[in-house]
């Protein structure tokens, strides 16, 4: 086979891989108050708000099949000035993506203390039945928004690629920041995309 055949073999076999995928838009929410009074925790400070208007004009003009959002207060505030502008997207505010412990990424189920242990396995079995549902719900092509908190796409990155978070890279990241993974449903394989970008804020608005 030529050079040229080779190249020619390569674009097929990538763009039959895009033509088959999902693509996840995974958002961190925005910069937010050090306190809360309800269970919904805390809201998003002036500059977390900035940011969520950032991240809003950047994701603006792309056709998202479904939104997913956590329901504290801080992922809501943060998804509201996107989905203002998408106007009409399907959402679902889902307890699955509530915030989770960062053992997740630190320690192995079966070397944990049994009260943490328990805890982990409850998430845990949270976190698979939305990746499962994720996997089943959406078709090749689709796009969807998750907007959620830090542990959870640092757990919901490796699950997507059927592997322990513990397995992987810890990966630090900033309010308001995207990661694009690609989803192949039948096959179970994901790539990451996109991992922590902060393209949309300026550097003063960037925080952790």
């Amino acid at each position: 086979m030529s050079n040229t055949d080779k190249s020619q073999q390569l674009f097929d076999d990538q763009y039959s891989l895009a033509a088959h995928r999902v693509r996840l838009y995974m958002v961190r929410h925005g910069q937010q108050e050090t306190a809360g009074n309800d269970d919904g925790g805390p809201g998003l400070t002036a500059l977390g708000k900035k940011q969520a208007r950032a991240l809003a004009d950047r994701l603006k003009h792309i056709s998202f099949r479904k939104a997913y959002i956590s329901p504290m207060a801080r992922a809501v505030q943060t998804a509201e000035p996107l989905l203002e502008k998408l106007d009409g997207i399907d959402t679902e505010t889902t307890p699955d993506l509530r915030e989770v412990a960062r053992e997740h990424m630190l320690i192995h189920l079966n070397s944990a203390a049994r009260d943490i242990r328990q805890n982990l396995e409850h998430e845990r079995d949270t976190l698979h039945r939305f990746v499962n549902r994720v996997r089943h719900n959406h078709d090749a092509g689709e796009q969807v928004l998750i907007v959620a908190h830090g542990n959870i796409i640092r757990t919901l990155i490796p699950l997507f690629g059927t592997r322990e978070p513990a397995d992987s890279i810890l990966m630090e990241l900033c309010h308001a920041s995207l990661c694009i993974v690609d989803l192949w449903p039948i096959s179970g394989r994901a790539v990451l995309i996109l991992g922590n970008c902060t393209r949309h804020l300026e550097d003063k608005q960037v925080t952790l």
